[in-house]
């Protein structure tokens, strides 16, 4: 086993920290707490920015592929998208009538996913905030979605009993459901040149 050293500790948040995430350019780090505040940090460990996101546990967040703006999904059943250089609300996103569970960002950066405890998987245009497509199908929590590299399709896991489902996302159609696992779904992504998929 390979004995890693903790190199620096980012201390701020006053509950549990329950999502972390690295900028695309690895110069900043992202984190979401049990406190309802996302924080912005510099690798070196000091905090650039704290977002007074939401009003209840902020459950995922995410940075955008041009590390411009940050997307936070909480138990308050919404989304917050902020600037990343200066803390900025950009637009809040309603349309999920449960908690979030997992937020992500197209390749491309004008789209964005959320999963929720709704059962429900949710496609967004970035650009004015508008939901595009709920997708239903889950008999479950969604856990986590992700795009495929291309952003054509999307992934998503759950709690319904071991499913994991390939969405088409021009029209929301299940194109397959994965059904390897015998109980809940935690995770799942593409390869890098979305010939597969690895689930957890």
């Amino acid at each position: 086993m390979v004995e890693i050293a903790s190199e620096r500790t980012f201390t701020g948040h006053s509950k549990p920290v329950v999502h972390c995430t690295f900028s695309a350019d690895g110069k900043l780090l992202l984190s979401a707490s049990d406190d309802d505040v996302l924080q912005l940090w510099s690798v070196d460990g000091t905090l650039v920015h704290t977002f007074d996101a939401h009003s209840n546990v902020g459950a995922a967040c995410c940075f955008s592929p041009d590390d411009q703006h940050v997307l936070s999904g909480s138990h308050d059943f919404t989304l917050k998208l902020f600037r990343t250089y200066d803390g900025a609300l950009v637009r809040t996103l309603r349309g999920h009538v449960a908690g979030i569970s997992c937020c992500c960002f197209s390749p491309h950066g004008n789209a964005a996913l959320s999963a929720s405890i709704d059962q429900s998987l949710v496609l967004w245009r970035i650009s004015d905030g508008k939901l595009k497509r709920k997708m239903d199908g889950h008999g479950g929590t969604v856990l986590h979605c992700c795009f495929s590299p291309g952003g054509e399709h999307a992934l998503s896991t759950s709690s319904d009993g071991g499913t994991l489902r390939l969405w088409r996302l021009a029209d929301g159609i299940v194109e397959t459901v994965f059904t390897h696992h015998e109980n809940l779904v935690s995770c799942c992504c593409f390869s890098p040149d979305g010939a597969c998929v690895l689930a957890a």
